[in-house]
């Protein structure tokens, strides 16, 4: 595809949309594939093909075409130890080459069921002082309005040098439809990776979180990701990557609290030494999976008897949400009371699966009595839970 014009032409395989086996040492566009099923560049900038129902990988160096591994249309599982055009493959449906040059086919039939490798089908590049940097896109098939989702790109080296992360920039361009998760005012956003070391065959996550806002329509978004390498202060030709976004409608979201429950999560306890403790309340669907984003909700935390809130608040998704963050509260002046508004949103994202927990500081008050106490409330719009305090015996 040509990026600029954004046109498409055949490369490799019949224009008569032909299925079959033959070409070799022809040109590429005049010989015949049978469903390829997985593409990549070698060091040689020549284009190795997973030809999965011709049981074989065909490789395009200057526009030719040729077999470098299986017996096309012979489909089986021989060969191990011999050159790569004697063996039989079933089914390749996938391809890698290494900086050796060295090829692995994912062959999958069940006749092999395993990774094959082929030794040196290309040249590596001889850049004994230079690393060879490449881009891996990141994205999601979709993503709903109001929903986030990973965006970028992630940053390969093929050696044989390592690279200074601190000489490294990934900017991601959003269309202005999208926002950066973080800052919905932001639509460009730049990672820099200083300590960070890029060794041979190694990554680095030039991904962001991005943001589709309620007034987003659905659709097909474009957005761009590029990677500079400075290196001697010198700032070359960026890597630059198309990157596409479809924004979709979700039916499945639902606005109503009453698909939501809260009850606390174990209990305060505090002693005479140690008077501090927490408040954990947790909120889930009551399916267990539902996807729900509620209006803004008034909440209000009634600590129990002989307990007061000392000033810290927080919200996660536990246990491997990626979004969390301190509470604006508000408290009364005895510190019994606490309110906020809470915008609880379940299941949107792989960032905030359920349970989605508040948490506070709390501490016993000096002339709390010993035992139990379970008056307190937590109450989230509609959403109600009791909160207990249990204050241990002076010893």
């Amino acid at each position: 595809m040509d990026l600029k014009t954004r046109t498409i032409h055949g490369y490799a395989g019949s224009s008569n949309r032909v299925a079959g086996s033959t070409g070799d040492g022809l040109q590429a566009q005049s010989a015949l594939l049978n469903y390829p099923t997985d593409v990549i560049f070698d060091a040689e900038d020549a284009l190795c093909i997973a030809d999965a129902r011709n049981h074989g990988v065909r490789r395009v160096k200057d526009a030719k075409m040729r077999t470098v591994a299986g017996k096309l249309t012979l489909q089986g599982f021989d060969g191990d130890g011999g050159q790569g055009t004697s063996a039989q493959l079933d089914t390749p449906i996938a391809v890698l080459v290494d900086h050796r040059g060295h090829l692995y086919i994912a062959d999958s039939g069940g006749a092999s069921d395993r990774v094959r490798r082929v030794i040196r089908v290309s040249t590596a590049k001889k850049t004994a002082d230079k690393a060879d940097l490449y881009g891996e896109p990141v994205s999601i098939p979709s993503m709903p309005v109001n929903g986030h989702a990973p965006l970028g790109v992630r940053v390969g080296n093929r050696g044989p040098a390592s690279v200074d992360g601190g000489q490294v920039t990934v900017t991601v361009t959003l269309p202005p439809e999208l926002v950066s998760s973080e800052d919905h005012s932001k639509h460009v956003m730049t990672k820099k990776f200083d300590g960070q070391a890029l060794p041979p065959n190694g990554l680095l996550d030039g991904t962001f979180q991005v943001f589709a806002p309620e007034t987003t329509k659905p659709g097909l978004h474009h957005a761009t990701a590029e990677i500079i390498h400075t290196q001697n202060g010198q700032k070359p030709q960026p890597i630059t990557f198309p990157l596409t976004v479809m924004v979709v409608a979700d039916a499945d979201v639902s606005s109503d609290p009453a698909r939501l429950h809260i009850l606390q999560t174990g209990m305060a306890s505090a002693d005479t030494k140690d008077p501090n403790s927490t408040i954990t309340v947790l909120m889930q669907t009551r399916t267990g999976h539902d996807k729900v984003k509620t209006a803004p909700l008034h909440a209000v935390f009634k600590a129990p008897s002989g307990w007061h809130f000392t000033g810290w608040a927080g919200f996660g998704h536990h246990p491997n949400g990626s979004q969390s963050g301190e509470l604006t509260v508000t408290y009364s002046a005895d510190r019994k009371t606490a309110s906020f508004e809470a915008a609880p949103h379940l299941n949107l994202t792989a960032g905030d699966r359920e349970p989605l927990n508040y948490s506070f500081s709390v501490a016993a008050d000096s002339d709390a009595s010993a035992g139990v106490t379970d008056d307190g409330e937590a109450r989230i719009g509609a959403l109600s839970a009791a909160l207990q305090g249990y204050v241990k015996k002076k010893p």
